[in-house]
C-alpha cells in the first residue's frame, strides 16, 4: 500500500493556469490553490522515493526467500507464449512500482523467446490496475513509457508525477472504475500484502463483486488477534458477506499453504 507523505502548502503560490508550466517538470508556477502545490510536490517526493527502489538486481535475485512473484509466475505456466494469456487471474494494486509487470514481462522473454512487442502483447492480456497512478507507464505497452530502473531527468519526473494519484483526495474515477470491472467477474478474490486501509476499501466497492465468488481471502502478517477480528468485520459490512478469512501467514506461504492458485 503506497504511503501517503505530507507536504507543507506554500501560500506564496498564485493561481495558475494550466500552460502556465515549467519546461521539465511540469511544475505549475502559479498554484490555483494549496491542492494543486500539495499534489505536485507529493507526486515528485513519490517519484523521488519510489523509483529509485525498481531494481533489476533485486527483482530477480534468485536468493530472496519470499520471491512470491516467481512463484506465481511458475504457477501461471503454459506451453506457448500465445497460450499464457489464457490464465484467468487479474491484479488490482495500490502501488507505484511496476515491478510485478516487469517481472512478468521479463520471465515471459526469457521462458518464451517472444519478441517484445509479442510478450507486451500477451502481458496486456493480463489486467494490472494501479489505482493510484504508477511510476510512468510500461515502456513495451506505452511508446511514451518509462524503463524500469530507468534514469531520472526532470523530464521523467515531470511525465511520472502526471501518472501518481493522491490516496487521500477523490477517488481516481479511471482506475477504480477498472478495478471494479475486475471484482465484477471475479470467482476469487485475495488480498496479498494489503493495510485494510477502510478508504481504500471503500473506494473498491466490495459489495459489487458476484454471487458466483466462492473464495474471499487475504493475508495478515503482524496483525494482533483484535486487529484481525476488525478487519473482518470492516471487509464483511463493506462486502455485504459473511465469507472473509483472514490468514496470519506472509504472502508466499499463504499462497503455497492455500493453494490460492490451483483451479
Amino acid at each position: 500500500m503506497p504511503q501517503v507523505e505530507k507536504h507543507q502548502s506554500n501560500a506564496r503560490y498564485r493561481p495558475f493556469f494550466r500552460e502556465d508550466r515549467d519546461e521539465k517538470l511540469g511544475r505549475p508556477r502559479l498554484a490555483d490553490s494549496d491542492r494543486a502545490t500539495r499534489r505536485f510536490y507529493h507526486g515528485v517526493s513519490t517519484v523521488g522515493s519510489r523509483a529509485p527502489l525498481e531494481r533489476e538486481g533485486t527483482l530477480f535475485d534468485l536468493e530472496t526467500e519470499e520471491h512470491w512473484y516467481r512463484y506465481l509466475f511458475n504457477k501461471m505456466e503454459a506451453r506457448s507464449l500465445d497460450e499464457f494469456r489464457n490464465n484467468k487471474i487479474s491484479f488490482i494494486t495500490f502501488n507505484y512500482d511496476r515491478s510485478l509487470e516487469h517481472f512478468i514481462f521479463t520471465s515471459l522473454k526469457h521462458s518464451y523467446g517472444g519478441s517484445d512487442a509479442e510478450t507486451a502483447k500477451v502481458l496486456q492480456a493480463i489486467p494490472i490496475v494501479h489505482v493510484y497512478g504508477q511510476l510512468g507507464k510500461y515502456p513495451y505497452i506505452d511508446k511514451d513509457g518509462r524503463h524500469y530502473g530507468g534514469q531520472l531527468t526532470p523530464a521523467v519526473i515531470g511525465r511520472c508525477v502526471a501518472e501518481i494519484k493522491i490516496a487521500h483526495e477523490s477517488a481516481p474515477t479511471g482506475t477504480f472504475e477498472k478495478a471494479h470491472e475486475v471484482l465484477e467477474q471475479a470467482e476469487k478474490v485475495f488480498f496479498l500484502g494489503f493495510g485494510y486501509y477502510r478508504i481504500n476499501l471503500e473506494r473498491l466497492q466490495l459489495d459489487r463483486m458476484p454471487k458466483k465468488t466462492s473464495t474471499f481471502a487475504g493475508t495478515a502478517f503482524g496483525l494482533e488477534e483484535a486487529e484481525k477480528a476488525g478487519v473482518v468485520r470492516l471487509i464483511n459490512e463493506l462486502s455485504n458477506r459473511k465469507i472473509f478469512a483472514l490468514w496470519g501467514e506472509k504472502t508466499l506461504l499463504a499462497l503455497r499453504k492455500y493453494a490460492i492458485l490451483s483451479d
